[in-house]
């Protein structure tokens, strides 16, 4: 199985740079994005001021065609002070799920704090929080919506592969065996610590994911980490922001920001629980303003069979050299259409 690439939108669908992105001065970063009937709701992160990974909100797009969007919603803005490690502050990676039990949204997002100790911005660790639709239906995916609290995660119990900035990402979704699992992100930027017992290739610098499953089958209790099949090493050094998406009863796709410049990772899983090795689509003849693929943001199936991928991209353009460095030129919502073939 593979993803074959059949068109890449020339343009963002979603630039920085214009009035659409009013007051977002570094771009967008992650997230999730689904179509419900016939309109396309993209949810992400807005990177909208210095400190430029510490001020930080979530915001909703909507679009009938899948390529004009239009500003819905800012989902949540926070205002945390960065510089107080006992507050969380900076929400990030929105990712949305419907539950058919509750016959609503929920969205989880990573809460992150500063480490102690650490005068830098972009020095996290990270707790899992959720909201929660106050209008049941598919239709409520805009909201409004209510704080749910934290996820039941354990954070003070992790398994040895995890890194110093603890959990940084969270996406929840059905296995085959009909029970809710979930993926969970790890890593030790910018401080390594190296993980116990585990093989150390490539570069120090580990971006890895787990899996959790629910200990009542819902969203809303316990989420126990799966020691046994940790860390899901799709990719050995590189695997960020993973969503997850079932293409029929016998097969899933997971889609997530490997570290590739004109590439998207993905891979597949018969149940959900045990993955394929990595595969990457590439994207050739890139545009300018697609510098580095960051975040995909799921697949969305289309009425032809086809799928749309909406994802995150940096654009490189950082003139006033602000820091971290690594992250030169957050930058647009990009879109390609894709097909699953043997």
């Amino acid at each position: 199985m593979k993803l074959e690439l059949l068109a890449l939108q020339p343009t963002p669908v979603v630039p920085k740079s214009t009035a659409l992105a009013s007051g977002v001065q570094f771009g967008f970063e992650g997230g999730t994005a689904h179509k419900v009937g016939e309109r396309y709701y993209v949810f992400t992160t807005e990177c909208v001021a210095e400190p430029k990974t510490a001020a930080s909100r979530l915001a909703l797009y909507v679009s009938d065609d899948g390529i004009a969007f239009t500003h819905h919603s800012t989902v949540l803005d926070l205002h945390g002070d960065w510089r107080d490690p006992a507050t969380f502050w900076n929400p990030w990676s929105p990712m949305v799920v419907f539950d058919e039990a509750l016959n609503r949204w929920s969205l989880f997002y990573v809460h992150y704090v500063r480490k102690p100790g650490s005068d830098q911005p972009y020095n996290m660790t990270g707790r899992m929080a959720r909201l929660d639709s106050s209008t049941l239906g598919r239709e409520g995916i805009t909201g409004p919506w209510v704080k749910a609290g934290l996820i039941d995660l354990a954070d003070d119990q992790p398994d040895p592969w995890e890194g110093s900035c603890k959990v940084v990402s969270f996406y929840p979704y059905k296995a085959a065996d009909g029970l809710w699992w979930g993926f969970y992100g790890s890593n030790n930027a910018p401080e390594f610590i190296p993980p116990h017992d585990l093989p150390q290739e490539g570069s120090a610098m580990k971006f890895w994911v787990g899996l959790a499953k629910s200990a009542d089958n819902t969203l809303t209790g316990r989420w126990d980490r799966q020691t046994a099949l940790n860390p899901v090493l799709m990719d050995p050094d590189f695997m960020e922001n993973p969503v997850v998406t079932r293409l029929r009863e016998d097969l899933f796709i997971c889609v997530y920001d490997g570290g590739n410049t004109h590439g998207i990772s993905y891979a597949f899983s018969r149940d959900g629980v045990k993955w394929d090795a990595e595969q990457v689509l590439a994207l050739p003849d890139a545009p300018a303003w697609l510098k580095a693929i960051r975040t995909p943001l799921g697949l969305i199936e289309e009425n032809d069979g086809s799928y749309t991928i909406f994802f995150t991209a940096f654009d490189g353009e950082n003139p006033e050299g602000i820091v971290p460095l690594w992250h030169d030129g957050f930058g647009h919502l990009g879109r390609c259409r894709v097909r699953v073939s043997d």
